[in-house]
């Protein structure tokens, strides 16, 4: 079996018990950043009309710190101690990351940049800024542990890595491809974390999937994806991506 993934709410799957604990070597995801509000929801709806699809926050939670807690806790409950959580943030979330992560029991272990060309600020235009501060260029990366042993590989991606060295940033545009997601991110970027931080034949988790950009990595990568998306225009893109290995064993549920 090359990778199992669930179609529905990742807190039904965690009742599923398809993982059993500390089991996963390596939880790479790109959460929801924000509840969903009426303000976010009217920005979403333009945004949509615009052709970008923009996937929103599903579920029932008192707010958005009770989501990260009881999201962590599983993350800290199916992880090996040796294995590496691996979470893209936006800095609007990082106080609510930081509290749930040190609650659960999780250490801060390395951070990631990854300077995004196709902003503004990464194509070096409007260098002084923008009415309300500085022009975005960067999505933030960080990098948790449960113990003090992690596996990392690094000579695994110095052929991936600016000058053959495994640096904390990279630099490229968003994830170019046949779907317009406002999330997805670039394989090469992925491969970099998938590569280094879990073992050939490794477990890797992604409980919000997206448009699954990191299944194709796994499969080249001969790594086992388990993963959740509940969003059903990302279902139809991780179908398509599926379709394009006939012959990995992918069960979908």
């Amino acid at each position: 079996m090359d990778g199992i993934i669930y179609f529905g709410d990742f807190f039904d799957f965690m009742n599923l018990e398809i993982l059993k604990p500390e089991s996963v070597d390596l939880i790479l995801t790109d959460p929801p950043w924000f509840v969903k509000n009426t303000d976010n929801a009217l920005k979403a709806r333009i945004r949509t009309e615009k052709g970008l699809h923009i996937p929103t926050l599903q579920g029932k939670f008192p707010d958005y710190l009770t989501f990260l807690r009881e999201t962590l806790l599983y993350f800290y409950k199916v992880l090996k101690k040796t294995g590496n959580c691996v979470i893209f943030y936006n800095f609007r979330m990082l106080p609510s990351l930081l509290v749930s992560l040190y609650q659960v029991g999780f250490k801060i272990h390395r951070d990631f940049v990854w300077l995004r060309t196709d902003k503004p600020g990464g194509k070096g235009v409007h260098p002084i800024g923008v009415p309300r501060g500085f022009t975005p260029a960067v999505e933030y990366v960080i990098m948790l542990k449960k113990s003090d042993k992690v596996y990392f590989d690094a000579n695994a991606i110095l052929d991936l890595m600016p000058q053959g060295r495994a640096f904390n940033y990279w630099i490229s545009s968003r994830s170019i491809s046949n779907f317009n997601f406002e999330s997805e991110k670039p394989q090469e970027l992925l491969r970099i974390f998938v590569r280094s931080m879990s073992p050939p034949g490794g477990i890797v988790f992604d409980p919000f999937l997206g448009t699954g950009s990191i299944i194709p990595v796994c499969i080249e990568e001969k790594r086992v994806i388990i993963g959740c998306e509940i969003d059903d225009v990302a279902q139809d893109m991780i179908k398509h991506r599926i379709l394009e290995y006939p012959y990995a064993k992918i069960k979908i549920l």
